[in-house]
């Protein structure tokens, strides 16, 4: 195997250091709902990088840059004076951002052609990036209560080379490679790769079936690489019991395979 990869190492909660801007996304049009108890309905949202002109927002797409602003223009029906409108966002099931809209206040809302338009926006950190994949989701509350979801995707950039998956194997702390293990050692798994710019990559140790809590372990390339390597090792707190165990992989938010092993 052949080739380097510069990566950030990163924790399983990478997204809690995303940061938020006066927040929102969403795209599409969602089928207008019943009254809550506030009167709101919503009558669409739509998802864009650009929204000057909430009754025609720019780029309307689910389909997101790293580094985009991504603007959600919601639609009430009429002219609204209470009731609260909420966008919570989410990547992989984890929660990342969260932003609310009064209806009480004037600052929040825009009145055109007989409708009230809300407009939300989130953006990544200074410096930051999103990570790539198409496990987001945006949840639309109505005075605290779900009204519906859209998922959307951040795609890798412009120009790089699909990230792909060519090979993997267990390497014992002696180098040798192979899949049975003893309880005291350190399983390493080597994966080979060819691993476009902005990819991530995530292992996760299995013990007995079970996840171990201090087992996800991450990396974003910050270089790309053909035929590049990387590895992630592990041994529990305690060691390994003796039974069989696993480490499964996420490249871009897709399965990357998963291998087992024996410790004896």
């Amino acid at each position: 195997m052949t080739g380097k990869i510069r990566f950030r190492r990163q924790s399983s909660r990478r997204l809690a250091a995303w940061g938020i801007a006066v927040a929102t996304l969403l795209a599409g049009t969602v089928a207008a709902p019943p009254a809550m108890a506030s009167g709101l309905v919503v009558e669409s949202v739509i998802l864009a990088r650009g929204a000057d002109d909430p009754l025609n927002p720019s780029g309307r797409t689910t389909k997101f840059a790293g580094v985009d602003t991504v603007f959600a223009v919601v639609r009430l029906d009429g002219l609204p004076k209470t009731g609260v409108v909420t966008g919570v966002f989410s990547f992989r099931g984890e929660e990342f951002a969260r932003t609310s809209s009064d209806m009480a206040d004037r600052r929040n809302k825009t009145q055109l052609a007989g409708d009230t338009f809300v407009t939300f926006n989130v953006s990544p950190a200074p410096g930051t990036k999103y990570l790539i994949g198409t496990s987001y989701l945006l949840k639309v509350l109505l005075d605290g209560k779900v009204d519906g979801s859209i998922g959307f995707s951040v795609l890798p950039p412009k120009g790089t080379f699909p990230t792909k998956a060519l090979r993997s194997q267990l390497v014992a702390e002696d180098g040798t490679v192979r899949k049975v293990f003893s309880p005291k050692e350190t399983v390493k798994i080597q994966v080979a790769a060819d691993l476009g710019m902005d990819s991530w990559v995530e292992a996760t140790w299995k013990v007995s079936g079970k996840v171990d809590p201090d087992g996800t372990q991450s990396a974003t390339v910050t270089k790309p690489a053909r035929n590049g390597v990387l590895a992630f090792a592990h041994r529990p707190i305690g060691g390994w019991p003796v039974g069989k165990h696993s480490v499964s992989l996420v490249i871009d938010d897709r399965p990357g395979g998963e291998v087992s092993f024996t410790v004896r």
